[in-house]
Order: structure tokens, then sequence, then C-alpha cells
């Protein structure tokens, strides 16, 4: 590890562990990494986040936008009701309605609440334009951006990257290039519904009379197809990436999220084979592939070895083929755009062609048992993060300078009181009167707009599966932690407690409190990642009284 920390192997059982370099203090930051891959937890409403960065993970919105999305969580709530802020999300309320339920909100919060804001302020929060009016001088801070978008520059056309935004054109060209983010874009969005209705006609005309079934497949049909499901059938089932990939989204919302996660490691090995043009056969392709994948199980924890039910069985073998039919689709793809650059029929090509039209040869590129391994890396190895709202970063940023200024007038104060030769217009160089007193209040507003509304819904979450941060070891007594971050997704690794030199640095993987017994939380322990736990609070605990 670069910087503070280092790996160092500490034996059979506990593999690897991360070693400080230097003493560290408590607030130190010891460690910041970019990730693998990451992705975005699914959205449950309306007023999640709802555009980030398709390369880094940075909440997209502007000022107003944001500020009317925190309002509607903030009124929520205040009032403890809902179905006005469906129909207010999508824009649907007037201002009389907007003006009633914030006197609703006033009225219910006003007395009640433990923090120092007045009924005016409380107002505020509740409020999308009186809020946007009270930060409207931040509009340009370089947090609030719209992006841009993944234009036709993309293989698929317009039509496969609509409503995929980045942060900046260096962001997007890293991800859909080095990162294999052209072979992922569809999964933001769904396929065109003309086109999944014109290819269902064309499957029933050839027999496959239970397509959508296949596409959206249901517990039974996982279990039955995972079997029986054919190549040949499979390239009628997914006749595109977009179809493949939509197959696979629904099978990550409804029955297992790593999903995503995988395929995003996966696109990544993909866009490394194939960006050499090297790769003269569909066996040489094989190879590589499986290599790739063998080498990244390897590399991580495997954590905890489990039996899998039946169920989870069908999962992975199903997935696993609709995952096997997305590569052949993207290996095509990619032929089709060495051919428009070299403007010539070359083998490469060809190979790749024949592999779309002799499927049923090369529909297994890398073993089921890889594929099960990477799902077992990605849960022993992934970690949650927390991209915060810009809003939050705001008040993360301003909040220090609003303390430095009033240390800055305290101390200028004090020192003419003992009739030392300060300047009359000092206080000028700090900030004036007004200004002063207009960032604080809303540093006020801010803290309590974030005191008030549902952090899970306020932030961006997901999980992300980083190289140094996972070799960091479990400790229910941690002396480092995860802190969300700004702006993108980003490991972050605060030290908790002073830190002396060549000691090992430890996290906890759990919420220590949420179990009701400490034999509950070993016992989780052991079979979600594998191992019991020595910490000190886990040897004391075990010692017999």
């Amino acid at each position: 590890m670069p910087g503070c920390l280092e790996v160092r192997y500490i034996g059979e059982s506990h593999g690897v562990g991360s070693y400080t370099l230097k003493p560290a203090k408590a607030g130190d930051v010891l460690l910041q990494e970019y990730p693998v891959a990451f992705a975005k937890a699914q959205r449950q409403d309306a007023l999640e986040p709802h555009r980030i960065c398709g390369g880094c993970g940075m909440i997209l919105t502007s000022l107003k936008e944001e500020c009317r999305r925190l309002a509607l969580l903030a009124l929520e709530a205040t009032t403890g009701g809902s179905s006005q802020l469906d129909e207010r999300a999508h824009g649907s309320s007037n201002a009389c309605e907007e003006q009633k339920y914030e006197h609703e909100a006033v009225g219910n919060r006003a007395g009640v609440t433990e923090c120092a804001v007045e009924a005016p302020e409380l107002a505020v929060i509740v409020s999308p334009d009186k809020l946007y009016d009270t930060f409207k001088d931040h509009e340009m801070w370089e947090h609030f951006q719209k992006g841009v978008e993944a234009s036709d520059d993309i293989p698929e056309g317009r039509a496969d990257s609509a409503e995929v935004r980045f942060c900046s054109m260096e962001c997007k060209e890293r991800c859909l290039g080095g990162r294999g983010g052209r072979f992922v874009l569809p999964l933001l969005r769904e396929p065109p519904c003309n086109e999944l209705q014109l290819t269902s006609g064309v499957m029933e005309a050839q027999g496959i009379e239970d397509v959508d079934k296949l596409r959206t497949p249901s517990a039974d049909t996982i279990m039955y197809q995972s079997t029986t499901l054919t190549a040949e059938v499979a390239v009628e089932v997914w006749p595109t990436k977009a179809h493949a990939l939509a197959t696979l989204e629904f099978l990550a919302e409804k029955y297992n999220a790593r999903l995503r996660l995988v395929l995003f490691i996966l696109a990544r090995f993909l866009s490394d084979i194939l960006s050499t043009g090297s790769v003269a056969a569909n066996k040489q392709f094989e190879e590589r592939l499986g290599e790739r994948v063998q080498e990244f199980v390897q590399h991580y924890d495997e954590g905890a070895s489990r039996g899998l039910s039946p169920e989870q069985r069908s999962f992975l073998r199903f997935s696993w083929k609709c995952v096997c039919r997305w590569i052949t689709l993207c290996c095509v793809n990619e032929g089709k755009v060495a051919t428009a650059v070299a403007g010539s029929e070359d083998k490469f090509c060809e190979g790749l062609c024949s592999a779309e039209r002799v499927c049923s040869s090369t529909a297994e590129w890398f073993p089921l048992q890889l594929y099960l391994r990477c799902f077992w890396v990605t849960d022993a190895n992934a970690h949650m993060y927390v991209v915060v709202s810009p809003l939050y970063s705001l008040l993360s940023e301003r909040l220090p300078i609003l303390s430095g200024i009033y240390r800055i007038q305290s101390e200028t104060h004090f020192g003419k009181g003992r009739g030392e030769n300060v300047c009359e217009n000092e206080d000028s160089n700090v900030g004036s009167g007004r200004e002063v007193d207009r960032l604080n209040r809303q540093m006020k507003i801010l803290q309590f707009l974030f005191q008030t509304v549902d952090p899970n819904r306020a932030h961006s979450r997901g999980v992300a599966l980083y190289d140094a941060a996972a070799k960091i070891n479990h400790s229910c007594a941690p002396s480092v932690r995860f802190v969300p971050t700004h702006g993108g997704v980003k490991a972050v690794v605060v030290a908790l407690r002073d830190i002396p030199s060549g000691e090992e640095v430890r996290t906890s993987y759990i919420e220590v409190g949420a179990y009701p017994t400490n034999k509950a939380r070993r016992e989780f322990l052991l079979s979600s990642y594998g191992f019991n736990c020595d910490c000190p609070l886990c040897v004391t605990e075990c010692e017999p009284t």
C-alpha cells in the first residue's frame, strides 16, 4: 500500500493484513483508494439520488434539483406523509399546497425538536424554493454539475447510452475505455419496448413461446431452465447485448444484487483483453478470459466456503448462461468496431462473428466454478460506500471556514482587550459581519436539514470492491473506519485512535451493537466471513470466568 499502510503476510490462518508505516493520530487519513469496480444500490423511491456519474459515482445534480429533493425528504420526515410527496416529487403540487405542507411541518416539529432552530428556519428546509434561495450564491460550486452525456460514439448507438451521464469527458473516456463501461451501459436503462415486442413476436413464430418468461424469469423458471436452456435457445432469447443485460439487471434486482458488481468486474476484464487487438481466435480469447478470472479470484480472500441450496445453484447456472451470451455479444460488437476502424475483414473479426453463428461451441467462456468464486470474492471483500449529497459536502467544507472566522475574530477581540496594537479593520480580513451572519445561518440550516432527513435516502449508496482496502482485517474493537466520501466513490480510511508505527489496523465488517449477544456476533462472523474473530473484545469474552 502506498502512503501510511503496507500489506504484510501474517500466516495461514489470517493471510495478509495492513500495518502502519508511521505513527498515526486519531482522525488521520491512512488510505485513499479508488475502486476496482462499484455498483450503486437500486433506488427504492423517487427521492433518492437519481443520477450519478457512470465512471466515478459522483451525484450529478444542480443546486435547484438537490434543494427540491432534500426539501421533500425533510417534509416527509416532519409530516410523516408520503402520498402528497409522491406527487410533488414529480412536480405536480402548486404553491398553495406547498405553503400548507410547510405550515404542517412547522406545526408538527416546533417545540419538539432538540435542535436550536426556530420555526421560520424549519420552514426553510421543507420548502424547495426557500431552501434554494438560501443557498443560491453557491450555485456555481464545483460539486453542482449536470455532467456530459454518453453520446453516439458508443458502438451500439445513442439509444443504448440514453440517460447515461459522466461528470467530465475524462471520466467518460476512462470508464468507457479502460474500465469496460461500454459493455455494461444498458444496465442503466431498460431496452426499448418496441424492440422487445418485435423480437417476442419472432420468437413465437419460431416456436419459443415463453420468451418473456426467460427474460424475466420466476424462481420456478430458473430452477427448470438452469439445466435445460441450450445455447441455441439463448441466441434467440437474447438476440442483442441490451436484451442480455436487461435480463441480468432483472436477476440482480430480484435475486442477487451482487451480480451487478460481478458484471462490472468482468466488463473490465473484457476491455483489457479486447483492447489489445491481438486475440486471433475464439480459443485464445477463452483462455485469456479464464486466466484473468482465475487471477482475480486468487488475488482476494474468498471468505467462508458455504453450501448452496438448490435455488442458489439454479440461479448461478442460469445467470452464468446469460453472462456467457452477453460476453459473446460483446465480442461480436467489438469485432465489428475493429473491422470498421481497420477498413478490411480480418481473422479476428471473422472469428468473433463465427462465435455468434456457432454459439454452442463457445457459450462457456469460463467454468461455472470460477463464476461461483467471483460471487464468493465479492461477498467477502466488497465494502458498502456512501457518496454524500453535494449540500452535505458544502456543509463539510464551509463549517470549518466558519469556525476559523470565529476563532480569528475571538483572538482579535481578545488582543484588543489586552491593549495590543490591532488594526481597527482587522475583522474585514475575515469577512464582514453580514457575510459571516449569512454563512452562519446557512450552516445551521444545513445541520438541521441533515439531522432531519433519512441519511439512507439523502446520500448515494452502493457496494465497491477495492484492492488495498480489501486487505484490512476485521476487529469488533476497530482502530480505523471507512468514512463517507465527497464527489465520487472512494475508500477513505480514517484512524479512530492514536496508532503506533508497525501496528496492524483493523476495521469492523459489521455493526457490533446490532447483535443481541456476543455469541450471535461471533457466529455471524464465522458463517459469513469464515473466521473466528481474535480481537481483544472477542478473546476477553471467550475466556472462562
